[in-house]
């Protein structure tokens, strides 16, 4: 029996996506990996190609976690991102919630919601 928690496990995926090492979404996810949110991810790989989609549309990616949540196999990051589109220059923003079930160390099931903020007309 592992000694992390769901968010241990949760926070250290999101750590390896944002320094673009897209292959460990393969072994951080459960072969019946699936989003109930993100319909395009349903399995790792796909889960996979969505992270480094991610990367190819934003530059300087960063991360602050301001609460986490743990209840047996479950547990929930609230989390911003900011960073910077690569189409237009401005800074991007959004806040999300990610709630995620652990089946034997590996993510099995994700739900998110997400809320961008509007870059300011000067950025």
């Amino acid at each position: 029996m592992s000694d992390k928690t769901p968010t241990d496990l949760i926070n250290r995926f999101y750590e390896e996506m944002l320094a673009e090492r897209f292959d460990y979404a393969l072994d951080a996810a459960d072969p019946a990996y699936h989003s109930l949110t993100e319909i395009s991810e349903i399995d790792p790989q796909s889960l996979r190609a969505s992270c480094a989609a991610i990367a190819d549309d934003i530059v300087d990616l960063k991360r602050r976690v301001f609460k986490e949540f743990n209840n047996g196999n479950e547990g929930v990051v609230l989390h911003e991102y900011t960073g910077r589109s690569k189409a237009t220059g401005k800074i991007v923003r959004l806040r999300s919630a990610d709630y995620y079930e652990v089946r034997a160390g590996k993510l099995l099931v994700h739900w998110g919601a997400l809320q961008f903020e509007e870059p300011a007309e000067d950025q």
